[in-house]
């Protein structure tokens, strides 16, 4: 019972190591936290600028008349229907960009002829779309490329379509055909996951009319500047955040696991202790008399009943005991009783 009790009182000396660990393990919890989400946050922005801008002009050619001296008249001018042969459309594309990438694009021009109620542009009556012009696919690395085409319009052709339409149906409409130059394009860059991807239109929207009336031309132009990001962590960088993150994980890991083992150990022991401890009498322990002898049945008690320890004292291995009744009832005896003969109730 001696080693027993030594035992734990040594066991009790190493609480304020085992604390000492696991502040020691806290510690390097939180090292390895903090590490661990410097690493996740510390992340580089790469960005890559581009930049596209579309323009569409005309010019407007003339049936033979008296009136005009140049065949073809510049943008920007009043044109008398009846009088157009057809238009010269011209159309540029430009797309640049920071440093080179791998790049894909295809184009296509067309001609799309809508006709609505006269009453409500809302309402389509008509709409018929053709391709004027088309490109294969291109494929080529650097910082940019262009795009120049010009394309002869057939006023005639579709002022003709809506006239014929207009005339058939007896309606009162409002006609354009917009030509439009589309271009798509894709692109990979270095260092980035996901690929530039454009769709962009160029237009020119010409009103048609059978009446002698001025006409103008409307167009639709780009002027796009866009931006690719790509989120980076530069491990090489970061190099020293990881083996920090490492090694505190590995130490923390480490101390858990000697904790375990030690607190799985020490409750080994304390439970022998606390075994052993719960067979020591004290005062005011309840104790039953477990021996039959003269010298305590001359005084009223016999084996099996039971008292309470009425003096701190342990003297010559013996207790005073007070064997009581319930309730009101005197007491039996106080005697001292060997502790070999009682045993705790």
């Amino acid at each position: 019972m001696k080693k027993i009790v030594e035992n734990h009182i040594k066991e009790s000396n190493k609480d304020s190591h085992f604390t000492s660990r696991m502040v020691v393990m806290a510690i390097f919890i939180a090292v390895f936290a903090f590490s661990f989400a410097t690493l996740i946050l510390n992340v580089e922005i790469k960005t890559l600028n581009y930049k596209e801008i579309g323009t569409a002009n005309y010019e407007v050619c003339l049936r033979e008349n008296t009136y005009f001296a140049d065949e073809c008249q510049p943008s920007g001018k009043q044109y008398i229907a009846s009088l157009i042969r057809n238009i010269k459309t011209h159309f540029n594309y430009d797309f640049r960009i920071d440093e080179d990438i791998n790049y894909e694009y295809s184009y296509n021009i067309t001609a799309k002829v809508i006709a609505t109620d006269g009453d409500s542009i809302d309402r389509v009556l008509y709409e018929s779309e053709e391709t004027l012009r088309s490109s294969e696919v291109i494929s080529a690395k650097g910082d940019g490329f262009s795009i120049k085409e010009s394309i002869n319009v057939d006023y005639g052709k579709y002022n003709g379509l809506i006239t014929s339409f207009r005339s058939e149906y007896g309606l009162t409409l409002k006609a354009n055909v917009i030509v439009s130059l589309n271009v798509y394009l894709t692109g990979q860059a270095d260092g980035f996951s996901n690929p530039l991807t454009s769709s962009q239109k160029v237009s020119l929207t010409i009103p048609l009319s059978e009446r002698t009336i001025n006409v103008s031309l409307d167009s639709d132009e780009v002027n796009n500047q866009g931006v690719l990001e790509e989120k980076i962590r530069d491990f090489n960088k970061n190099l020293i955040w990881i083996i920090i993150a490492d090694v505190s994980a590995i130490i923390a890991i480490s101390i858990f696991i000697i904790s375990l083992i030690i607190f799985v150990s020490r409750q080994s022991r304390r439970s022998d202790y606390e075994k052993e401890l719960s067979k020591i009498m004290k005062e005011y322990d309840r104790v039953k008399l477990i021996a039959e002898k003269e010298r305590y049945s001359k005084e009223g008690v016999r084996k099996g009943m039971d008292g309470w320890i009425c003096d701190p004292r342990n003297i010559n291995g013996q207790w005073l005991v007070c064997f009581d009744q319930y309730g009101e009832l005197p007491n039996i005896a106080t005697i001292a009783v060997l502790e070999k003969d009682l045993e705790l109730v």
